[in-house]
């Protein structure tokens, strides 16, 4: 489910952070005052957890002999946040995008109740208070892949609008190549399906090692406050665009497919926000 709020402030706010990071640090903190019946317990070991709304959209705890992500003690996050505002940006309203993935579309009411509760304590260093108001709210499905004929190509450009943090060899990219793109992709897809959907339509994609294509990019780094690790944390990656010259219109559907879930790693944050552009149309 894919639903759009509207954060209307009482006065014009300034965004110390960017929003989408705030956005989720009050979402979380107001989910779990709401729905933590327990909060002596941690959730993975909290009898309650299957049940807990907090649990479920922020925590996701399972055991590793797990026959959905065998080895994982936690399911992959089964939302994404998406502002258009940025860092320095200023008004009297914040769009914002939430995607609830599976069975997890059903605590939609648990997420607008903590953030009309958020409101009342504001946000931002200001602590500006808001109202929220439901814009717009639909159910999405990723269609199946087609195998498309390999002779036909198109050109196609990803136009990334927060930091995409994608790693090689456990360091991060700042030029990923296609290969790197349609690999994160595909292992993202493959995750979430195996955990909050079906497992349909997905297959290897062979990709040529060097795809030609052109980078309008750049290296952005956020800064983050982790309550966690009780530190400050720069989350940094590429905006910006990649041209390909030329690709297969499967590659093209699998991006289009994944537009909503976002790509690379911290997508619960609104990191790894991007579009794709089909530059035959």
């Amino acid at each position: 489910m894919k639903i759009k709020y509207r954060l209307s402030f009482k006065e014009p706010y300034a965004a110390d952070v960017y929003p989408a990071f705030a956005i989720r640090s009050v979402l979380g903190k107001q989910l779990k005052e709401m729905a933590c019946a327990l909060p002596e317990q941690t959730c993975p070991l909290c009898p309650l957890a299957p049940h807990c709304a907090y649990s479920q959209v922020f925590e996701n705890p399972i055991s590793r002999d797990n026959t959905i992500l065998p080895g994982r003690n936690a399911m992959p996050h089964p939302y994404v946040l998406k502002t258009e505002q940025g860092v320095g940006s200023s008004g009297n309203d914040l769009q914002l995008q939430v995607v609830l993935m599976g069975d997890r579309s059903k605590l939609e009411p648990y997420v607008f109740e903590a953030l009309k509760r958020a409101g009342a304590n504001g946000l931002f260093r200001q602590r500006v208070l808001f109202t929220v108001n439901r814009v717009e709210q639909k159910a999405f499905d990723m269609p199946l892949l087609k195998n498309e004929a390999e002779e036909r190509r198109q050109p196609l450009k990803l136009v990334f609008t927060s930091p995409l943090r994608l790693k090689r060899f456990g360091s991060m990219i700042s030029k990923p190549t296609l290969e790197d793109l349609v690999d994160s992709a595909t292992r993202r897809l493959e995750l979430l399906c195996a955990a909050y959907g079906k497992k349909e339509g997905l297959h290897e994609m062979q990709i040529p090692a060097k795809t030609p294509c052109e980078y309008r990019t750049s290296w952005l780094d956020l800064n983050h406050y982790s309550g966690r690790q009780k530190r400050p944390m720069k989350l940094g990656g590429m905006i910006g665009s990649i041209r390909f010259k030329s690709v297969n219109p499967t590659v093209y559907q699998l991006f289009k497919n994944i537009e909503n879930l976002h790509l690379g790693k911290n997508t619960s944050f609104g990191l790894g926000a991007f579009k794709a552009i089909d530059l035959m149309d």
